[in-house]
């Protein structure tokens, strides 16, 4: 059996929590997978996903630029206490590089994976730069490396490093069978959100921060709502920008329309219910999200800032976000005439479907030290 930490950032609300959320409950009992989070929160809707019988999660602080030396100290002796209970550390932010990996190898885990699930470490320019520093050393470090997508390895890894097969590509696979769309599914959850047949609902998914650009959906919103009054957004995720965007939705006067729905673990439920998926991200990596929202056959109307490795079905429309918000309104007023289906078998046949993905993310784990 291999013993696997997976190291998370924060408590997450997005594409890299349904990530290690629907892998690792897909792994069998070849591997057992314990957790390091760092964050306040506990017994949050994503930890009691993650957690098995006899998985072990483990709290630090919160991550922030003011508390990093104390939790480097925090995190060092986390190592020199555990590190002998693992075969394999996963980080799956790499800017923890120096943080995380250089413990692990100084207390001996023999493998340590980074995971290149962006193409851009931070919103924030200067802090990008700061972020790029922290990782300049990750060769020495780690020793497996993994991404989501063509993209995101030549982000991090560098061109040359990203196509000479030093990079594990896995892909941001699903589970097909929970996303599959379904005309009762889409009854019954429309019928518990008070939607009316005739109502177009839009869904904002996402961390509330800058990268995803949710107050950029309000906006849009606010301009689907002129042409058809009778439309609901419901925004699903948290984060810190949270409150801006609460007093968007309260400035254009749309309270009635807009629904703060958090951090939820019913996403397949919401988005057989939903007409239109709007993501207008300021960059992504391959985000999973669209995946799934594929999977059930719910349009996408995303920015062109993301990989168009993502466009796996005719159901994405891309726009630029130096449109107007009233163009992007037009485009996701025309995407609600698509008629809904399964999309399943399309998913499948392009290699996104996580029965056969976590296997091969298993298998590469058990074959290290083979």
């Amino acid at each position: 059996m291999k013993r696997i930490l997976y190291v998370l950032a924060n408590e997450p609300t997005g594409g890299v929590g349904i990530f290690v959320r629907d892998f690792t409950t897909h792994f069998d009992d070849r591997v057992h997978v314990d957790f390091l989070i760092y964050t306040e929160q506990r017994d949050t809707v994503f930890q009691k996903a993650i957690r098995k019988q006899d998985t072990k999660i483990y709290y630090l602080p919160e991550l922030t630029v003011k508390a990093y030396l104390k939790l480097m100290r925090l995190t060092d002796e986390f190592f020199r206490v555990h590190a002998r209970e693992y075969d394999i550390v996963h980080l799956t932010y790499p800017g923890q590089v120096g943080m995380v990996l250089k413990p692990a190898k100084k207390y001996g885990v023999p493998y340590r994976i980074i995971h290149s699930f962006n193409t851009r470490l931070s919103d924030n320019p200067l802090k990008s730069i700061r972020n790029k520093l922290f990782i300049m050393n990750y060769k020495k470090y780690a020793n497996v490396y993994l991404a989501c997508s063509k993209n995101a390895g030549e982000y991090l890894y560098g061109k040359k490093m990203a196509e000479s097969g030093e990079v594990t590509y896995i892909m941001n696979a699903i589970n097909c069978e929970e996303y599959r769309f379904d005309v009762q599914r889409r009854a019954e959850m429309r019928n518990e959100l008070g939607i009316w047949d005739d109502t177009k609902l839009f869904l904002a998914v996402g961390r509330l921060e800058e990268q995803k650009n949710i107050g950029f959906a309000v906006d849009v919103f606010s301009e689907v709502l002129k042409k058809d009054s009778a439309s609901r957004l419901i925004i699903i995720g948290d984060g810190p920008l949270k409150p801006s965007i609460l007093k968007k939705v309260s400035d254009y006067g749309i309270n009635d329309s807009v629904v703060f729905a958090g951090f939820t673990n019913r996403l397949n439920d919401y988005f057989n219910a939903a007409d239109v998926l709007l993501f207008p991200s300021l960059y992504e990596g391959l985000p999973i999200t669209v995946i799934d929202a594929q999977c059930s056959g719910l349009p996408c109307v995303l920015s062109d800032t993301i990989s168009d490795e993502v466009v796996l079905t005719d159901l994405v429309h891309m726009r630029s976000l130096d449109d107007t918000p009233a163009e992007w309104a037009d485009t996701c007023l025309s995407a609600c005439s698509t008629q809904r289906r399964d999309y399943t078998d399309e998913i499948t046949k392009k290699g996104y479907n996580i029965a056969k993905e976590a296997l091969r993310l298993e298998q590469l784990c058990l074959d290290l030290g083979e």
